[in-house]
């Protein structure tokens, strides 16, 4: 079988140019998240440091709470509407809004229960009902291609947050104040983001067929499920390790952490500028062979990237961290490798997807986070700090593994 992707020059050029424009804001996206934590970190301390990113690990799983109509939901939704695909838009808007003021009780909630993180966590909840709900309008851009207003509203209100956190830093001011920037910059981007739905002519709230609603609803709670898993799987490592290790260890952990987190971005960076395109709107004896294609691109550059983090480990610590960070090193030069098998998983999920297997993936991902949490949690007393690394290797190992084998089924449907 050829690996060629049949697709005319026309569509595929226009999936290039949106997946160049991801790349742009992810790179601004990298460097700005990378420097506002250098600066946290040698402001705030180790052990602070550890504090703010289990506050973050708790937010971003929030934030994932609040992901019902999820780009794997609307976006397919959106193409297969043609003319329509805004009510699609309009219906996520709606799911999402609701999904988010559900999200402020649980929120509450984790801040009562989780140890040391009470405070910063009620001020970051904030953050994710200004920016979730018009997160719909960004996969309305990236459903037609057109991500280029998107990218450059992002990364202008990256640059908004990096000179308010170089201000703050500057003057010296305690943990707390770092939350002013995240809340300044969700501001600017949800203010700006809805003003481009405006020239779009997208109904923000206007009225939404009931039965297009139940059928949003339906997808969209096992492709809340799947996020959740996938992304609670991401974050598994220092939300057990916050439980089992002393502040100063988990912030060293974090520092590491942190710069492996940009990877499973490449995931979405792919999905979105590509999958529209190669996956999405591909013909289904096509969409497996493109799958291929694409997994073999981001395994190469996965390797790669991997390999280059973990030569450099010692100078990539040091220029983003400071000394008082060097034991962050080993850790970094180990779980690299781990963490870079979450684009891979994520890219095989798209076929899965395109064929409406997302209750498939929801129970897959469910499994893959409660086996991580379990072989982490027995692993701990051999392995300490690592013992997370070894759990989530496996569990990618194993995701990517029963991927294959289901896409191979999908395989033999279409030859039939």
């Amino acid at each position: 079988m050829s690996l060629k992707v049949a697709i005319n020059r026309p569509s595929l050029a226009k999936a290039v140019r949106a997946f160049s424009w991801l790349t742009i804001d992810r790179i601004g996206q990298v460097l700005t998240t990378l420097t506002v934590s250098a600066l946290i970190a040698r402001g705030a301390g180790v052990e602070s440091y550890g504090q703010w990113q289990v506050a973050l690990s708790l937010l971003f799983m929030l934030a994932t709470l609040s992901n019902f109509a999820s780009n794997d939901v609307t976006i397919p939704l959106v193409i297969a509407k043609g003319d329509h695909g805004k009510s699609v838009i309009s219906a996520a808007l709606k799911l999402r809004f609701m999904a988010a003021l559900f999200n402020i009780g649980v929120g509450v909630l984790l801040a009562l229960f989780w140890p040391g993180t009470s405070p910063l966590l009620v001020i970051l909840i904030l953050p994710i009902l200004l920016r979730e709900p018009v997160i719909a309008v960004m996969m309305w851009f990236m459903a037609t291609g057109n991500v280029r207003p998107y990218a450059l509203i992002s990364i202008s209100t990256l640059i908004v947050r990096l000179f308010c956190t170089l201000v703050i830093y500057l003057a010296d001011k305690p943990l707390y104040w770092y939350v002013i920037p995240l809340l300044i910059e969700n501001v600017f981007f949800v203010g700006l983001l809805l003003r481009e739905a405006k020239k779009e002519k997208i109904g923000l709230f206007q009225t939404v067929p009931s039965e297009l609603l139940r059928s949003m609803a339906y997808l969209s709670g096992w492709g809340w499920l799947a996020a959740v898993a996938s992304l609670a799987i991401m974050r598994a490592d220092r939300l057990l390790l916050s439980a089992l290790v002393p502040a100063d260890s988990l912030g060293l952990y974090s520092a590491a952490a942190q710069i492996n987190d940009n990877w499973y971005y490449l995931g979405i960076l792919m999905a979105g500028g590509l999958a529209p395109t190669l996956i999405y709107r591909a013909k289904p004896d096509l969409v497996v062979r493109n799958t291929i294609v694409l997994t073999l691109a981001v395994l190469s550059t996965c390797v790669v990237g991997a390999a280059f983090i973990s030569f450099f480990s010692n100078s990539i610590v040091l220029i983003i961290f400071g000394k008082e960070f060097q034991a962050s090193v080993d850790i970094l030069k180990i779980t690299t490798w781990t963490t870079a098998l979450i684009p891979i998983d994520m890219i095989l999920s798209l076929p899965l997807l395109h064929f409406r297997k997302i209750k498939w993936v929801a129970i897959k991902n469910i499994c893959i986070l409660l086996g991580v949490l379990s072989i982490a949690y027995l692993l701990f007393p051999l392995y300490g700090i690592y013992s997370p690394a070894i759990a989530l290797a496996t569990g990618y190992l194993v995701s990517i593994t029963l991927t294959c084998l289901k896409i191979r089924t999908l395989r033999v449907e279409d030859e039939r």
